[in-house]
């Protein structure tokens, strides 16, 4: 069995995110979930993977800020896999004055890294 495909058998979740999220885990049939202040990312899954969520606002809100890239750099410096999960539209990125070309170049810049960005459903980015 692949990484893919194994058990969802142990899951961290930031203390700073959402208590939704761990319910999430447990109807997804996560064997042990716990809420934790992690140093990388939102979620970690197995203690090989590491998720960390953006909202397209959060996205470009860190992007100005100069937070996008110092938190991809440490989720490289992991001995785990990385998956960063966007969620949202492009139209979310206009509200807070970020061109889609600037979000395209961040995204790309990301890839580069090796942190697979994953869209959420309701997101419709045209590179």
């Amino acid at each position: 069995m692949n990484d893919c495909q194994s058990e969802l058998k142990e899951v961290f979740v930031d203390d700073r995110e959402p208590e939704h999220f761990l319910e999430l885990f447990r109807a997804a049939g996560a064997v042990k979930v716990s809420r934790v202040r992690l140093k990388v990312g939102d979620f970690e899954v197995n203690r090989r993977w590491v998720f960390e969520r953006k909202t397209i606002t959060d996205l470009c809100m860190s992007l100005i800020d100069g937070r996008l890239f110092s938190q991809t750099l440490r989720m490289l410096q992991t001995d785990k896999h990385q998956v960063m999960i966007l969620q949202g539209s492009t139209s979310d990125a206009a509200s807070v004055n970020v061109s889609r070309e600037a979000l395209s170049g961040a995204l790309i810049t990301i890839n580069v890294f090796s942190i697979s960005p994953l869209c959420g459903l309701s997101m419709r980015l045209k590179l």
